[in-house]
């Protein structure tokens, strides 16, 4: 009897504390005002819910997006198993190739379609240096980029060789190839090199090998950098970056004229394409640490024009975290009007409420979170950013 009298209290005390974190939930979605003029954007992985199989599916998907007042979605081309549109780069998806979407050619063109019906604006999410590996219709060794120790560089992901011209050309045929369809935007993610320790050196004449770490050492960007500098075809570049400052200097300038390069074409050939477009990248939050080891300028990219907006990733459960990055863009910033929040507080936490008070913060310049597979399988996020949507007050 006691034993059962202690569950009835354990069980009504989780009722209690249930109702009341409802409450405060929505509490918090209270006061958020959803606004229409602004971008709320998520990026999005297709194909990795069953609804998406057929025609009707898709579109009940897309309804349910819409319905937490998602207006952008930006779509990565790339199922698990391949490409959703047959194309040069990549192999194209059997899952996407088996489905039937009746009245469209594949399921990209699909999507793009009932979207733009339903009042959606569609960016591709291009992760424009991640090696894809198997799902490349070309493979070989020499596509990789690789670090000073003759390893691949890898990040969270594999890279391509950023300073090959053939991988190059064969990314400018893709991107082409992407402006065959509807989109209103496209987006680079992992615009940039895996990180380096060489900005670390920038004050000496000669640096320990040991310590370092740098990307971009394959045979075909080293005497592309021999050639571009006029350097001894026998040079060893490796020492000379070790051991002189001037040539350590020049080897980074190479390197990030060699990304500011691509970038700068592959922007022209979407615009030239159609100038409406809008070019955004994904890019690390912290700006410092971006252009140092990354090589990711992105302010100078905006500068030069090749860029139309920015999304830092101000991926953080942890408000003051949060705060910091969104300061650093926002209070008194001359690019905040060109910049959006990158957000993710599902990726490390738990606690919608955070979401919604960093959705708050984020309205006025507007917002893509990631990802779909994150927030659309969360029954609370879903039904309070529908109240937000609807403005049930």
């Amino acid at each position: 009897t006691v034993f059962n009298h202690d569950i009835y209290n354990i069980e009504n005390s989780l009722k209690q504390y249930n109702n009341i974190s409802s409450l405060v939930k929505r509490l918090a979605s209270l006061t958020i005002a959803y606004d229409n003029d602004t971008l709320h954007g998520m990026w999005y992985y297709p194909l990795r819910d069953e609804k998406e199989n057929t025609l009707e599916g898709l579109s009940e998907r897309l309804e349910l997006i819409k319905s937490i007042g998602i207006n952008n979605i930006f779509i990565t081309p790339l199922a698990l198993d391949g490409a959703l549109f047959p194309n040069s780069m990549y192999v194209y998806s059997p899952k996407a190739q088996k489905n039937n979407y009746e009245g469209y050619s594949n399921y990209l063109e699909c999507f793009i379609s009932l979207a733009h019906s339903k009042g959606i604006k569609v960016t591709a999410f291009t992760q424009t240096f991640m090696h894809y590996d198997s799902l490349m219709k070309c493979n070989e060794d020499w596509t990789y980029q690789i670090e000073m120790d003759g390893t691949r560089s890898k990040g969270s992901v594999n890279y391509l060789d950023i300073c090959n011209d053939n991988i190059q050309k064969m990314l400018y045929d893709y991107y082409s190839e992407l402006m065959e369809y509807d989109f209103d935007g496209i987006e680079y993610d992992i615009i940039r090199y895996s990180e380096s320790s060489l900005w670390n050196y920038l004050n000496v004449e000669k640096i320990n090998k040991t310590s370092v770490k740098d990307p971009g050492w394959t045979e075909n960007s080293i005497n592309k950098f021999i050639n571009e500098y006029n350097l001894s075809k026998d040079s060893d570049i490796k020492s000379l970056v070790l051991n002189s400052l001037d040539i350590r200097i020049k080897w980074l300038e190479y390197k990030e004229n060699e990304l500011i390069k691509f970038i700068t074409n592959t922007s022209k050939i979407i615009k030239d394409k159609n100038p409406n477009v809008i070019i955004s990248a994904a890019v690390l939050s912290n700006y410092d640490s971006a252009k140092k080891a990354y090589l990711q300028d992105y302010k100078k990219w905006l500068d030069l024009g090749i860029l139309d907006v920015v999304e830092p990733m101000n991926y953080n459960c942890v408000h003051s975290a949060f705060i910091n990055v969104y300061n650093n863009y926002f209070n008194n910033n001359e690019y905040s009007d060109k910049t959006r929040m990158g957000l993710s507080n599902l990726l490390d936490g738990n606690d919608i409420i955070e979401d919604f008070i960093q959705l708050k913060y984020s309205m006025k310049y507007g917002y893509v979170i990631f990802s779909s597979s994150l927030y659309l399988n969360n029954i609370d996020y879903i039904k309070y950013m529908q109240l937000i949507y609807k403005g049930d007050r």
